[in-house]
């Protein structure tokens, strides 16, 4: 019996240090990610700030990157830590961690379309550069190199879906 009591205590600790942890983790998931993607923008606007329409598309697309990613830890934390007198256990039973369930599509959707997003910037350029069309072709194939692991992402989708199923 006293083997039993044990268990049942350790598995009540890990299931309090998993919350603790998945909280720590969404709640610098979303800033990561706009860090991540405002460099690369950033990058792009060094690189291509001499063009008007490509300063506004970068900047639409971090303006964008905030929209997706910044709400992620507010909602972390509305959503995922105890408030008030509640403790991280209770966070299994009150069901409030699952209402955070709404923003999961809005910030996979948005971030996949912000990935080829991000791709699509620099294949516009290509057109105005003065280069062989050799060279051009050669160009593309490279970032066409991205757009395959990005498929290849995608294609994931169905699979994990069905894994959890």
């Amino acid at each position: 019996m006293e083997g039993w009591s044990v268990s049942v205590h350790h598995r009540s600790i890990t299931r309090l240090i998993r919350h603790q942890l998945l909280f720590a983790q969404n709640l610098f998931l979303g800033p990561t990610q706009f860090l991540l993607k405002v460099a690369i923008l950033t990058l792009y606007f060094q690189l291509f700030s001499v063009y008007r329409t490509m300063r506004i598309m970068i900047w639409a697309g971090i303006i964008f990157c905030g929209l997706i990613y910044l709400p992620h830890p507010i909602l972390v934390i509305i959503f995922n830590a105890p408030h008030g007198s509640a403790t991280w256990a209770d966070l299994a039973t009150n069901g409030m961690p699952q209402k955070l369930a709404f923003y999961a599509p809005i910030h996979g959707i948005g971030s996949i379309v912000i990935d080829i997003y991000i791709f699509i910037i620099p294949l516009l350029m290509f057109r105005n550069l003065q280069i062989s069309s050799r060279k051009r072709m050669q160009l593309i194939a490279i970032f066409l190199t991205g757009l395959l692991c990005v498929s290849s992402l995608i294609s994931l989708c169905p699979h994990i879906i069905v894994h959890r199923d």
